[in-house]
């Protein structure tokens, strides 16, 4: 959505010292979110072992230590979205205006951020209409029109053509695999989400969630309460939200099911109520069990860490080595040195950003590894490069270097005979010089 490449342009155009900048925002926003989520749980919970014991699960987290320092949208619209909840919660408490503007803020710059967290908006106003009195047309007036208001520029760059602005927030990204079939995509998103299911970290979480939270739900007094007036309950419905719409796409990432996690924790606190009270302790009822218990499963989701230090730090794999940080610095250094009209052609787009040279113009995205289902007539009214337009611009602007990884795509290959020579390589990157 717009607002990111808003919120990175005032720092961008400094190749390598802009993604540093960027990551260093993301870990800042990480920590800010970190604070909130302490905030949140101890409006939830007054049990001192549930707070630590959340906070440890979400600050430990490998998915959440992995991707929030990063420029991406995660730890933006993590912190967004937990600034959401938390407001709700406030508003749960005093029944205040501002409490209705600040939740409808955040969630609508969260999916300015990222569309995909638009039911989210729905569901805010629902639990914020069921939860309020005598102002109910009032609060909701105002939570709508709050929205509207943070989402002028988006709305505006909409207003200019909706096609084009559905087609690239929504439609690119729903037919990329369209080759795929249904089978097969399906069959493809239960492996990534068993393989998500079954990492030590996550598989601890649905345990607490699964086990202690079933139990926390027999207690009576839950029944007196309606869902829309419990936090957790929320915070459980937008659990199932952000994973059911994440579980969409084709493909499904791993990465994608991070931001699900604060709220199950927050989702799981009266199970582990449960679990941490003497009292109602039926099977588990002596202290020295309990300790092992959580000492063991704190161990255990530690070393889960490891894995995802080993694959993004060590880069152990042969893709990874590839898209290190060291290796993409010494080849974009080596084409900014080498490159003297300070133009090339890259199938990746962040080459000519982290080496500070130009893309060859309308070729920004070539789009090689997506063949869309679209006529000559919708690409070209996508702004999407058709093989022809790739030769001739070749042809006119005479770039430096063509990157490509692995080998060229097939477009590629005509042009690249005639006219380029192979220069190095870096990793599966291969550099062809003109000629």
């Amino acid at each position: 959505m717009p607002y990111l490449p808003y919120f990175f342009s005032p720092i961008s155009g400094y190749g390598f010292t802009t993604l540093f900048i960027a990551r260093f925002i993301g870990a800042v926003f990480s920590l800010f979110t970190i604070i909130l989520f302490t905030r949140i749980v101890c409006k939830i919970t007054i049990n001192n072992s549930v707070r630590t014991a959340l906070l440890f699960l979400y600050a430990f987290n490998a998915l959440i230590i992995t991707w929030h320092p990063l420029a991406k949208t995660y730890m933006f619209t993590d912190f967004l979205l937990m600034f959401s909840f938390l407001s709700f919660i406030y508003f749960l408490k005093i029944k205040q205006i501002r409490m209705v503007v600040a939740t409808a803020i955040s969630i609508a710059l969260a999916v300015n951020f990222r569309s995909v967290f638009a039911p989210l908006i729905i569901l805010y106003a629902v639990v914020i209409y069921l939860n309020s009195s005598e102002s109910k047309l009032k609060n909701i007036t105002i939570y709508f029109l709050s929205i509207v208001v943070v989402s002028i520029p988006t709305l505006y760059l909409f207003y200019l053509s909706p096609d084009h602005f559905l087609y690239d927030n929504i439609g690119f990204h729903l037919m990329r695999n369209d080759w795929v079939g249904f089978n097969e995509g399906m069959i493809d998103k239960i492996k990534t989400f068993g393989k998500l299911l079954i990492t030590p970290q996550i598989f601890i979480i649905m345990i607490i969630v699964i086990i202690f939270s079933r139990q926390a739900m027999k207690n009576k007094n839950n029944i007196y309460i309606g869902w829309y007036q419990s936090p957790i309950r929320v915070s459980g419905i937008i659990a199932i939200i952000i994973t059911i719409i994440y579980l969409l796409p084709i493909p499904i990432l791993q990465q994608y099911f991070l931001q699900p996690i604060p709220f199950v924790l927050i989702a799981s606190a009266g199970g582990l109520e449960y679990f941490f009270s003497r009292s109602k302790m039926k099977i588990l009822n002596r202290e020295l069990a309990r300790k092992s218990i959580v000492r063991i499963l704190a161990v255990v989701y530690i070393i889960g860490i490891i894995p995802y230090i080993i694959i993004f730090i060590f880069s152990v794999r042969e893709q990874d080595g590839s898209n290190s940080i060291i290796n993409v610095h010494r080849m974009c250094s080596y084409i900014k040195k080498e490159s003297t009209n300070k133009i090339i052609l890259s199938e990746w787009p962040a080459v000519p950003l982290l080496a500070e040279v130009s893309n060859l113009n309308g070729l920004e995205f070539l789009g090689f590894e997506f063949p869309l289902p679209l006529t000559q007539e919708e690409s070209r009214k996508y702004h999407l490069a058709l093989d022809n337009d790739i030769r001739n611009n070749i042809l006119r602007q005479k770039p430096d270097f063509i990157v490509v990884k692995y080998e060229p795509a097939i477009p590629l290959r005509p042009v690249i005979s005639e006219f380029y020579h192979p220069d190095t390589s870096f990793g599966s990157f291969n550099l062809f010089r003109k000629k």
